[in-house]
This record gives structure tokens, C-alpha cells and sequence, in this order.
């Protein structure tokens, strides 16, 4: 999945969903003057305007985010999803979700210490197209925080914390907002024109790994094929997200790490 975010800052984490890759875009914004509480003048106006590439409801084919899934499903024949989702704050997280069986089919799977960097050549490519057809009115453009696949970003439906004060509506800190769904569009039937694939093994550093003879990535299957962790590095990570999920207000607890698809 890629997520790209036309924001002020970056948020949360995701990034492979079993077979298929997300991208994350946020557009970062300056700050202008004037928003009540929030003290940042034109945070509302920015707000109202991603609201706006979601109109008209009704034809929902017309808004900019229409036009954006139309010219990705045109484009790339391993487009799958895209989702808008209110961060919860005065951003969206737009959410861009290709199908990776057909790549790694045709041409083998990344290393898995090539796909933080493939993420990242992959995200500056989705980036110019959402950028262009938003075509934001204010001097936004991208965060560049969300190229890595590691860095935070604001999923559907999650819950967020307000965590400080001078939120640009008025929520008081400590306040739990739903981080809604916007606008979304699966892409159920792939255009007959649309042969190219989004991904690219030339904006990997290291060659590919050809499939097996004979051998095909399943529906249910991973995206890629990784060497399993060892017990050290599943305790330490374990660990870590056991630190994370703590706390009356966490919404939920971690339990363990499972390994699926023999992987």
C-alpha cells in the first residue's frame, strides 16, 4: 500500500496488506494565520478543501478523487483500492492499495532488504500523480515522511488521541476522534488499456528473485517472500509492541507475532 498525505505532519503505520502494497501520501502545508483555538489561520480552509475533492457525492466519479482513481485504474493494471481517511486532525490520508501477485508473477519478488528503499522510489512516482490531479490551492505538496514504509500513517477506522492542545476544532486534548473514511473506491474490473503495472524492478537497488518454475503467488498469499525471524528478533520485537499497547487508554492489547503462508 502506498499513502500519500496532504498534511501538516505524519501519523500512523501500515503498510503490507498480505499480497498487496499500500502507499501513503500527506500534503504538507505552511502555516498561514487565523483558526480559533488552533492558531493556524488557514487549517480549516485546508480542511474544507479535501473535503471538496470529495464532491459531489452523488457523482462520486467526478470529484477529484474520482479522477484520480479513474486515470490510477486507467494507468496501472495492478491498481487495486483508493481510500481517503480523516486523520482526525486537519489532514487526509489517502491511501493508494496495488495488487503485487501480478509483479512478483511476472518478474520475481524484492529482497526484503531492497523494499524500504523500493517503497520509497515507488511513493515519488504515485506522489506526482496525486499531486496533479488535487491539484491543491494552497503551496502544498506531499509529506515526504510517508515515502518510507516504515512511518506512521492514519488507517481507516482507527482511533485517534488527541494529544495536544489548539486542535484546529476545538477537541480537548485527551479526546479519542474516529479516523473516518471519506471517500473509497475498489477497483473490481481492470480497463482493457491498462497494461502497464505500477511497480518497477528498476526502482529496486537489487536485482529480483524469480518465482519457482512453475510456482505462482496465491490470493492468499504474502507479497514477498522473506527469510523467517529468528527467536531473538521475534522476542525483540515482540517487546517492543508489547511497550506500545499499554495503558488504560489503549484500545487494544498485543498479544504475540503469527507467521502465515509458511512465511
Amino acid at each position: 500500500m502506498i499513502t500519500l498525505v496532504i498534511q501538516n505532519h505524519p501519523d500512523r503505520s501500515l503498510t503490507n496488506l498480505r499480497r498487496k502494497l499500500v502507499c501513503s501520501l500527506a500534503h504538507r502545508r505552511p502555516f498561514l494565520s487565523g483558526d480559533r483555538a488552533s492558531g493556524n489561520p488557514g487549517a480549516v480552509q485546508f480542511f474544507e478543501e479535501q473535503i471538496g475533492w470529495a464532491l459531489p457525492v452523488k457523482e462520486a466519479q467526478k470529484s477529484r478523487y474520482g479522477k484520480l482513481h479513474a486515470i490510477l485504474r486507467l494507468k496501472y493494471k495492478d491498481f487495486h483500492l483508493l481510500s481517503v481517511v480523516w486523520s482526525g486532525n486537519k489532514s487526509f490520508h489517502i491511501h493508494v492499495v496495488f495488487d503485487t501477485a501480478l509483479f512478483v508473477d511476472r518478474g520475481g519478488a524484492p529482497h526484503v532488504t531492497a523494499l524500504h528503499a523500493g517503497h520509497h522510489s515507488h511513493w515519488n512516482v504515485l506522489a506526482a500523480d496525486v499531486e496533479a490531479v488535487l491539484a491543491p490551492s494552497r503551496a502544498v505538496h506531499p509529506d515526504g515522511n510517508l515515502a518510507w514504509q516504515t512511518a506512521f500513517r492514519r488507517t481507516p477506522d482507527g482511533i485517534r488521541k488527541i494529544d495536544k492542545v489548539g486542535h484546529p476544532f476545538d477537541l480537548k486534548k485527551g479526546a479519542k476522534v474516529h479516523q473516518l473514511v471519506i471517500w473509497e473506491k475498489v477497483s473490481l474490473r481492470k480497463s482493457a488499456n491498462g497494461y502497464a503495472l505500477f511497480f518497477s524492478s528498476t526502482r529496486y537497488p537489487t536485482p529480483l528473485t524469480p518465482m519457482p518454475s512453475g510456482e505462482k503467488l496465491e490470493p492468499s498469499g504474502v507479497a514477498y517472500r522473506r527469510h523467517p525471524l529468528s527467536s531473538e528478533q521475534t522476542a525483540h520485537v515482540e517487546s517492543h509492541l508489547k511497550a506500545h499497547f499499554v495503558g488504560e487508554d489503549c484500545p487494544v492489547a498485543f498479544s504475540h507475532l503469527a507467521w502465515e503462508g509458511g512465511s
